[in-house]
């Protein structure tokens, strides 16, 4: 409530909740959480680390959120770390679910469309490591 409206709220991470919590605990707490930030019209980014949980808290998530983000990282051959992105759940809107490799360069996350060739940009607000 402190707050108010049009918040951008960030808790990362979920898993580590569960480290000290049962998944019913941490899942009520959750679906508390979101419908507070719902009812003041705020946005939320939950961040959570996959294959620690039950497929039914996952399951759970995605029931209650309005969209899933999904990033993975592979280590290439070339002993580089290649990322990707994907919009995987979106309520209310069509997209692709294609996974997108992306860059993080100068504070920015580029994203290039392999079947475009074209980069498709999106500023980031990071903190330089």
């Amino acid at each position: 409530n402190e707050l108010g409206k049009g918040t951008f709220f960030i808790f990362d991470s979920v898993s580590s909740l569960l480290v000290y919590n049962a998944e019913n605990e941490v899942a009520r707490f959750l679906g508390v959480n979101m419908a507070r930030m719902k009812h003041a019209h705020n946005l939320g980014l939950w961040v959570v680390e996959e294959g620690i949980h039950s497929e039914s808290f996952y399951n759970m998530l995605r029931h209650k959120s309005d969209g899933v983000l999904e990033m993975k990282f592979e280590e290439s051959g070339r002993g580089t770390v290649e990322r990707y992105v994907r919009l995987h759940t979106l309520k209310k809107l069509k997209h692709e679910i294609m996974w997108k490799p992306f860059e993080i360069q100068n504070g920015q996350l580029i994203f290039k469309d392999r079947e475009r060739e074209k980069d498709l940009y999106l500023t980031a607000y990071m903190k330089n490591s």
